[in-house]
This record gives structure tokens, sequence and C-alpha cells, in this order.
């Protein structure tokens, strides 16, 4: 059992691979608190429930038409290039929507254009992201370390709204709007001090 787990938790014995997990956890966890006061305002302050899959739709369908061209950016371009660069209009995205939602009149078409803007970056994001995981430790890790990816995802979806909820119960939904932001910049430190494995993809 012992000598399975090590097996397991092998990624962590490499320090940019342990660095970047956890705080791309606390970003994940920015993420999903910021997608529920987002549900949060549309269905609670403009009273309108179909309209959150109005909202869903606009992000979801710029992501679907660009990944593609997010895989090919990514195959070309260096990798921790592409995921600074989203990971900053991300953060740049959320400070913004925080202003807007604590010193404006939030309206649902702000709301859908973040949701846009959301879409177009993730497109771009999600192959950089999955991209540089395996570049952060050896071949031999590959799996373990999509394993505890998957793990990420999955704590992050249950911690991220329990957050939202204290934090909106306390503040109010443009401090998570906020918080999200910040996790970003938390990320970018992180990121810019990452050493990469040589790229085994054939030329």
């Amino acid at each position: 059992m012992r000598d399975l787990l090590i097996s397991r938790l092998s990624p962590f014995k490499h320090g940019n691979f342990t660095r970047f997990y956890f705080v791309q956890t606390l970003s994940s966890i920015g993420k999903w608190s910021h997608d529920l006061a987002r549900a949060w305002i549309v269905v609670e302050m403009f009273g309108k429930a179909g309209a959150l899959g109005t909202l869903l739709l606009a992000t979801a369908i710029p992501s679907m038409i660009f990944i593609l061209y997010g895989g090919v950016l990514v195959d070309r371009v260096e990798v921790k290039r592409v995921f600074i660069f989203t990971s900053f209009f991300m953060a740049m995205a959320s400070l913004t929507l925080a202003g807007i939602t604590e010193f404006s009149d939030i309206e649902f078409w702000h709301l859908l254009i973040f949701g846009v803007i959301e879409g177009l970056i993730m497109a771009f994001q999600s192959p950089a992201f999955h991209t540089l995981t395996v570049r952060l430790v050896p071949r031999e890790d590959f799996q373990q370390a999509l394993a505890l990816n998957s793990i990420n995802f999955h704590l992050a979806r249950t911690l991220g709204p329990l957050l939202a909820g204290l934090i909106m119960a306390w503040k109010g939904p443009a401090a998570v709007f906020l918080f999200d932001g910040l996790t970003y910049f938390v990320l970018l430190r992180i990121l810019i001090s990452l050493k990469l494995q040589p790229s085994t993809r054939s030329e």
C-alpha cells in the first residue's frame, strides 16, 4: 500500500509540478466561485432562470469554435507563454467585472460580454494547461500527473461554490470576482519561475 501511494504521488517529487499544482488548485477554486457568483447575479438579481442558459451558451460557443486554434497555437508557441498571457487576461476580466459589479449597475449584457471573453480565453488556456502539466514532470510521471489534475478539478468544483457562498454572504458577488482575479496573480507569480521539461513531441 505504501509503495502504491508513493507511485501515485510521484509527480510531487518535482518542485515545479508541486508549486504549480497547488496554485492551480487555488486558481480553479477561484474560477468555480466566480461561476457561482455570476449565476447568482443572473437568477437572483435579474430573476431570469432561463437567462443563465443563454449566458452559459455565450461562454461555451467561442470555446468550442476556437479550441482547435488553441491547440495549434500551443503546438507552435512556447506553452508557458500562452498560459501566462491567458491567465493575465482572465485576471483582468475578473477584476473588471468586480469593479462593474461593485461600483456600477451591472446588466445582463455585461455578463454576456464577459462570458464570450472567458470562452475565447479558455479556448487557448485549456490546451495550454494540459500541455504545461506534462512538461513539468518526466515522461514516466505523465499518467500520475494527469490523474492528480483530475483530483484538482473535483476538489475545486466542491470548494469553489462553498467559498463563493461564504464570500457573498460577507461582502457580495463583487468580492468573489475580486478573489478570482487575485488568485490568477498568485498563479502568474509561480508560472514565471517554472522550469519545463524538454518537449517530447516529434519534429
